[in-house]
């Protein structure tokens, strides 16, 4: 923040929350927001205990207050998700209704799977601020799964080097994720061949309903067939998207020509100019 203020840096591509606080009102920069479409999530190996039990995959998944989550980390820009990486106010959405906070579901499932308060489950949560606001959505993640008696580490990793060396290594992360059309952004992480399949999701099941979305002529079939795939991320993934934040970057005043992209890699420069 300080560097865009004093005139050394022009434009900030994803800001945290923190800093739009900080800089909204301020003459010297602006803030502009993409939709919120930015998958933010948590990301568990389902093949590697205890994720391997449904039961806690659940739980991690209900014990989330996606709300709060949205409003603390983001300053409620975006909108709640729905452990599918397609924004629920999406018309291509399995459902327009972000999952429901149910502490006592989670634990009741947790107490399912053998673990109670004699026998709490222990987890490490792997992070690093690799994209704005992902340190203190881990944290906070990790009060929630406190109140369903989960005893969570969280791990701060180095943020440079968390894509290659945490993410995809350890078996729970946060995750971050770029927004996609629904059926890039159901394959790029959930197909069984995809060397992005950061939660081990090797379903033939799952990838013959993506064959079929993209061999259909008729759009409401395809619609049906990403929703399935939609559904059963839902119901059994190893992934908790929590929230789909919007893209907010800071343009130092004098500055223009900016247009924001929800994919921050997408950003085209060559039309801004400054004074």
């Amino acid at each position: 923040m300080t560097s865009i203020l004093n005139g050394e840096s022009d434009l900030h591509l994803a800001v945290d929350a923190a800093t739009i606080a900080a800089l909204q009102g301020n003459p010297a920069a602006s803030l502009i927001k993409t939709p919120g479409a930015m998958p933010q999530g948590i990301s568990m190996f389902i093949d590697t205990p205890p994720f391997d039990d449904p039961n806690v995959r659940m739980a991690m998944k209900l014990l989330v207050d996606r709300e709060r989550i949205l409003d603390v980390i983001a300053l409620g820009l975006g909108e709640p998700g729905n452990d599918a990486p397609v924004v629920p106010s999406s018309p291509w959405a399995y459902s327009n209704e972000a999952r429901e906070y149910d502490l006592e579901k989670a634990k009741q499932l947790l107490a399912e799977s053998g673990y109670d308060s004699n026998n709490p489950l222990e987890l490490d949560l792997y992070t690093a601020e690799a994209y704005p606001g992902m340190v203190n959505f881990g944290q906070l993640y990790a009060q929630m799964a406190a109140a369903a008696g989960i005893k969570m580490n969280v791990i701060r990793t180095p943020d440079e080097t968390f894509w290659t060396d945490t993410w995809m290594v350890y078996p729970l992360v946060t995750t971050s994720w770029g927004a996609r059309p629904p059926v890039e952004a159901l394959a790029v992480a959930y197909r069984k061949a995809s060397p992005w399949n950061e939660t081990h999701w090797y379903r033939d099941d799952f990838d013959e309903l993506l064959d079929k979305a993209n061999a259909a002529i008729d759009v409401e079939d395809q619609k049906g067939y990403l929703q399935q795939a939609q559904k059963m991320l839902h119901d059994e993934g190893g992934i908790v998207i929590a929230y789909f934040s919007s893209v907010v970057s800071a343009l130092r005043t004098g500055c223009e020509g900016y247009q924001p992209n929800v994919q921050v890699s997408l950003v085209d420069y060559r039309h801004i100019t400054c004074e």
